[in-house]
């Protein structure tokens, strides 16, 4: 498995990749081809976000989104996403071990993300990695924050 920089190249396998996550977390949307095209457009234009896809040969497996907040104090995790199929594998370790790469080459001080309330799995995965809770962000959603010591490191990391 690999991380690659999103692309226009690799848009027909993105796509695909949306509509078995979609499909896996019962969001299924029929305009994954024009959502994935207008992703693609905002991380490959806009100067303060990257997009990254995990590959494994030549399928999309997984996605990270990030976008650069505060003058680029805090990055945060607009989207990541694995297939269920490479849940309980290194793959998602891979994409956090990315996210905590660029943080620290960029000398932010602190990472978020917002996860919905009922995904207990993902706020497990994140407190390993020393995500705190922060704030409700909406009826539906929490925001957590993981805040970083000038290392890039978290002050609490629980490796499993």
């Amino acid at each position: 498995m690999e991380l690659e920089v999103l692309s226009m190249l690799r848009l027909e396998a993105f796509v695909e990749f949306r509509h078995l996550a979609s499909a896996e977390t019962k969001y299924v949307n029929d305009a994954n081809e024009l959502i994935a095209e207008e992703l693609i457009y905002k991380f490959t234009t806009f100067k303060n976000r990257e997009a990254y896809l995990l590959m494994d040969g030549d399928k999309v497996i997984g996605n990270l989104f990030l976008v650069y907040k505060s003058d680029n104090q805090e990055l945060y995790i607009d989207l990541i996403a694995l297939l269920k199929a490479y849940h309980g594998t290194s793959a998602a370790s891979l994409l956090m071990d990315k996210v905590f790469e660029i943080a620290k080459r960029n000398h932010c001080k602190q990472i978020s993300l917002v996860v919905r309330n009922d995904n207990d799995r993902a706020m497990r995965f994140y407190t390993r990695y020393g995500f705190i809770y922060q704030e409700q962000f909406d009826a539906q959603r929490l925001t957590y924050v993981c805040p970083l010591k000038p290392t890039g490191v978290p002050p609490i990391f629980i490796n499993w």
